[in-house]
């Protein structure tokens, strides 16, 4: 039984973009925490020791997310409401960015999870929203079940490999 492909044309509002926002980091708390205490602390240690104590904030683990973490909260604020067009195929996941339309693999996915309105749809290197309304069950169904089998063959090989060694 195949998969018929599914375009989506839908707005994410301020409030989606925030609460889907903050509903991921807070998924993976040690990655909130380490972007809300670490960068307090450094720039604490700054103002009352001294400047110096900035460098710190060049460390590599914040400089790959602390810009993804920022960008969440203020892209929404300065740009408000943000139209979204997705195309959703057999084994793969289109979404435009600019003019330019990117795809991820399915088999990327890393979680597909409900939040309030919306399911998040989550890779290492993107998160794509969709609302509710706007994608049908068995779209959906399609998705965790891509995703859960390549998640699936990904540990089987990594246990494959563990073996061979």
């Amino acid at each position: 039984m195949g998969f018929d492909p599914v375009h989506l044309s839908y707005r994410l509002t301020r409030r989606q973009q925030l609460s889907a926002h903050v509903q991921t980091w807070l998924s993976i708390w040690p990655g909130w925490i380490l972007m809300v205490v670490v960068p307090a602390l450094v720039v604490g240690l700054a103002v009352m020791k001294s400047l110096w104590f900035l460098l710190l904030l060049l460390v590599p683990p914040l400089t790959n997310n602390l810009p993804r973490f920022v960008a969440g909260f203020v892209q929404p604020l300065l740009w408000g409401s943000r139209s979204m067009d997705v195309f959703i195929d057999a084994d793969r996941i289109g979404f435009l960015h600019g003019k330019d339309r990117h795809w991820l693999p399915l088999a990327d996915v890393d979680r597909v999870d409900r939040g309030d309105d919306l399911w998040m749809i989550s890779s290492s290197d993107a998160r794509i929203d969709i609302p509710v309304a706007a994608i049908d069950e068995a779209c959906l169904a399609h998705l965790r079940e891509r995703s859960a089998a390549a998640r699936l063959s990904r540990h089987l090989d990594g246990d494959d490999e563990k073996v061979q060694r």
